[in-house]
Formats: structure tokens, sequence, C-alpha cells
């Protein structure tokens, strides 16, 4: 079994990656979104619907939030799947367990239930996440396969606004009547500031238009799989894309999804909590900010992969993480040299934080980057390998977070901008097998 495997990953590397119909990008894009949609929401209401409608205490919730980024850990474990499925049937499986979580909560209830649906959800969203991504990087030519996966990693942020709106529409629909109401061109300053109070409103969260809410989204997961997979296949019916494998030549990926994972931990941990705790930033400016946040996502990603077209992928990575650790760099200073108003410090801060979120994207450049090596065949267990280094070092930080701040204070940003420092060294050595060639 193993050597037709073998000679199976021999094949596909010799031919090359399969050049999918477009149809199958957009079906597999669409999917992306759906999915993405889905887990937001599920994300967004898992909170009140487990303390309001649930009854569970603090404790309670803390666990079931742990057993969501539990799968993330163990994410190098998707290329021993992939050595036996399809991508395709990957997907599919992906949307079934999702499907079977969001089902399983929204007919049942206590702790137990909602702890098992939570893991379901965790790692059908896992699974996916790392197989979309592998099928988006065999599918396309080489010159465009980062402008292809800058624009579907895109769809996640966008599907976040999508998930915000949603839930304020099917929840509390007078809300966005009276926002409506509130806003005109002629609006005072005044009735601004109330239409963005309204909106940052939290909506409760009825259980039954909850549990309608779920089964539909259930129901579009398994209709969206189902036609998904009578779309055209990959190439080789019988052919897989997976291996568990840990390989010298990958030892910059590996380095980088750390490193990432460190950023991410760090910025995320600190920067909304300065300006909440130290500036009063209130709630519904915080709203507007991660709303604006998810926006400027949507638009970074699609820059990364379009300058991966004309850049190397060491001079993407050193030029992005330079930036961020000049802001990280600018958030120290901010918070501890500039002598400005506490006014002109916050909206600084905020600004900075819109960059940050502009500069999220660095994924498109270590997934991309894959495809320049010539291993056709393991890319889902590359990009597992590489989301498992990334979510060890995100739960790391995480728990250490709290012992860094009382310790170190603003100067945790400093940690941040060392971070940075280490990722532009560790970018230097990415070596492709292959040219990218500027596309004419």
């Amino acid at each position: 079994m193993h050597k037709g495997n073998a000679l199976e990953n021999q094949d596909r590397e010799a031919v090359g990656p399969y050049h999918a119909p477009t149809g199958t990008l957009v079906g597999l894009s669409s999917i992306y979104f759906l999915l993405f949609l889905s887990q937001a929401i599920w994300r967004a209401t898992l909170h009140t619907n487990a303390v309001e409608n649930f009854g569970l205490d603090g404790g309670e919730v803390g666990l079931l939030f742990s057993l969501y980024y539990l799968p993330g850990v163990f994410c190098f474990l998707i290329g021993l799947a992939a050595t036996r499925l399809q991508l395709y049937r990957l997907v599919a499986l992906s949307c079934a367990l999702l499907s079977t979580g969001f089902i399983i909560a929204g007919l049942s209830g206590g702790f137990a239930v909602l702890a098992t649906a939570t893991l379901m959800v965790a790692v059908g969203f896992t699974v996916f996440y790392a197989t979309a991504n592998a099928i988006c990087l065999i599918s396309g030519q080489e010159q465009t396969v980062a402008v292809s996966l800058g624009r579907m990693k895109s769809l996640g942020p966008l599907s976040g606004l999508c998930a915000a709106i949603t839930i304020v529409a099917v929840f509390s629909p007078g809300l966005i009547l009276e926002i409506v109401d509130t806003i005109d061109i002629g609006a005072s300053l005044r009735e601004q500031t109330t239409a963005l109070i309204l909106f940052s409103r939290q909506p409760d969260l009825d259980p039954a238009k909850l549990r309608v809410l779920l089964l539909v989204l259930a129901a579009a997961l398994v209709l969206a799989a189902g036609l998904f997979a009578g779309m055209p296949r990959l190439r080789g019916k019988s052919g897989t894309y997976g291996q568990l494998r840990v390989v010298r030549l990958l030892a910059p990926y590996y380095v980088l999804n750390f490193l990432a994972g460190c950023r991410s931990a760090i910025f995320q941990a600190f920067a909304l909590f300065v300006m909440i705790r130290d500036f009063q930033l209130p709630i519904h400016a915080t709203a507007v900010l991660v709303f604006a946040g998810n926006v400027c996502n949507f638009i970074g990603y699609r820059c990364i992969g379009h300058a991966l077209v004309y850049l190397r992928h060491k001079t993407v990575v050193v030029g992005l993480y330079a930036l961020v650790m000049l802001n990280f760099l600018g958030f120290w200073y901010l918070l501890t040299r500039s002598g400005w108003a506490r006014e002109s410090v916050l909206i600084t801060l905020c600004g900075l934080f819109l960059l940050d979120s502009l500069l999220f994207g660095m994924s498109v450049v270590t997934d991309s980057f894959l495809r320049t090596t010539g291993q056709y065949s393991n890319y889902v267990g590359d990009i597992g390998t590489g989301m498992t280094f990334f979510y060890f070092a995100a739960v790391l930080m995480s728990l250490l977070g709290s012992a860094l701040w009382d310790t170190l204070g603003y100067h945790a940003f400093l940690l941040g901008s060392l971070v940075c420092l280490l990722a532009m060294i560790t970018g230097q050595s990415l070596q492709s097998r292959t040219t990218a060639r500027p596309a004419m």
C-alpha cells in the first residue's frame, strides 16, 4: 500500500499540478465563504448561547473555547487523512462535521452536547482550511496561484462582516430599522454616534431563532458540499494529496508559521486591551474598529497575493514584517515616549491597529511558497503541519500573555518587534526550486 502511494506521488510530481476548471475554484470559493460565515456566526453566538440559553458557568465556557482551539494543535494529522481520501471528499467531510455539530447544538442542550458540537465544528473547520488551501495551490498557474490564494483567503474577513449583519438581521431586525432611521445625509455627529451605539449593541439570542439559523446553515453546507462533489474532480480519481512529514526543506515555512502565531497572539492580546483599559475606547468605537479591521483584512489578503506575482517570497516576507515591526515599535513609542495628548495617541493607535489588519495576510506568502517547492503530493500535510506550529505558538503566547504583561507592561510590544525581526531573518532563507516570473 505504501509503495502504491509512493508511485502515485511520483506520478503527480512528474506531471505537475492539476489546472482545475474555473468552475471548481468558484465552487471552492463559494464553500469557503459559506463555511467561514457559518463558523463566524457560531463563534459570535457561542458564549452568549452557552451562558444565557444553556446556563453554563465561566469554567464550562472556558473549557468550550479550549476545545475549539484544540484541533489546531493536531493539524499535522490531516496529512494522514489526505493519504486515504481525495481532496473533494475531505471538503465534503468538513461540511458534514460542521453540519452535524450545528444540528446537535440546535436540537439538544447541556454542556456535554454543546462540547461535542463545538469539537465537531472545530475539527471540520480545521480540516477544511488545510484542504481548501491545498486545492487552491494545485489548481492554478504558478504565476497566479498567489493571487487566487489571496482572493480566496480574503473571503474569510468578508464572511465575518456578513456574519455580524446576519446576526443583527435575524435576532434584532428592529435594530436595523432604528439605525436606518437614525442615519441620514445631514445627520449630526450626535445622531451618528447614536447609530454607532445601536449597531454595537448585542442583540438578545432567541433560542428558537438560533436553532432555526443553525439548522439552515447545516442544510446549506450539506447542499454546497454535494454540489462541489458533483463538479469536475481533481486529476486522478484515486489519487490523494497528503502525507505526514517534517522535512528540512520546509524548515523556514515551519518557523515562519510559528512566529506568525506569536505575532498574532501578542498583538491580539495587548492592542485592543490597551485601547479599552487605558484609553477607555467606547464599545461602539470598538465595534467600528473591528469592522474596519475586517475590511482591511479583505484588502490586505488580495494586495499581498498580487505582490507575489512580481516579487519573490522572501522579499515580501521581509517587507511585510518590517512594516509590522515598525507597527509594534509605534505602539511602544506612543505608549511610553510620545508625550502626545490622550486623544491623539488613541487616534494614532487605532490607525496602527488598522495597519496591522492590512498586513495580517502572511499566510498567503507562506502557503503559496509551498507551490515553489514542487512537492505537489504533500500540500495538505505540509499546510496541516504549518498550522500546528501556528496554533502551538498562539496557545503558548496566550498562556504567557498575562505573565508577560505583568512583567513587561507596555514593553511587551518590543517583544513583538523581536518576533518580527526573527521572521525577517528566517524569510531570507526561503529558497524555491522554481523561479517565479512576473505575469505578462
